[in-house]
């Protein structure tokens, strides 16, 4: 057994399941596409590259799903199903690139682990989307990305601690 065995099989697959799909939050559809396109072809070269320099196999990528308007009912029932399958089950989703449509209805309780790309428009918008990881007893862990040359992301950026001390007051 290799140390990287080791290493991964002192959790279980409830300590590893709410951070095995990476929910990906954008503001518009232009950027949620955009993105698309860097997962089909970028991460996988990048994964390919890492691969190589560790002597390691690589590991397939199964690519991304979506959660959008784009969606009809059916395959957004369907979706939303498919969500729920943890970790072993087959239909796993590893990542879900989801448009501002994720801020209402979504209540997949295992989920654990969210990339905002972007401030969204207003701070209920931001409040409804993040909290949509890391519900019940399930840790959560969302990382934000800003870019500095946008207004609303710089202002969020430089407001980040009073922010977020203060964060239900704008709902």
């Amino acid at each position: 057994q290799s140390i990287k065995d080791k290493e991964i099989s002192k959790y279980d697959d409830k300590d590893i399941d709410p951070f095995s799909t990476l929910v990906c939050y954008f503001n518009n559809l232009r950027e949620l596409s955009g993105a698309t396109i860097l997962l089909q072809e970028d991460v996988q070269q990048s994964m390919r590259g890492f691969a190589k320099r560790r002597n390691e196999q690589l590991t397939k990528f199964a690519g991304s799903d979506e959660l959008t308007s784009r969606l009809n009912q059916a395959e957004l029932s369907s979706k939303l199903e498919q969500l729920k399958k943890t970790i072993n089950q087959n239909d796993h989703i590893g990542i879900l690139l989801a448009s501002v449509m994720i801020s209402v209805g979504l209540d997949i309780p295992r989920l654990g682990l969210m990339l905002v790309n972007g401030q969204p428009k207003t701070m209920s918008e931001y409040i409804q989307s993040t909290s949509r990881v890391g519900r019940n007893d399930i840790p959560g862990l969302i990382v934000t990305l800003l870019n500095e040359f946008r207004p609303r992301d710089k202002s969020h950026y430089e407001n980040f601690r009073s922010i977020h001390n203060n964060l239900y007051r704008f709902v």
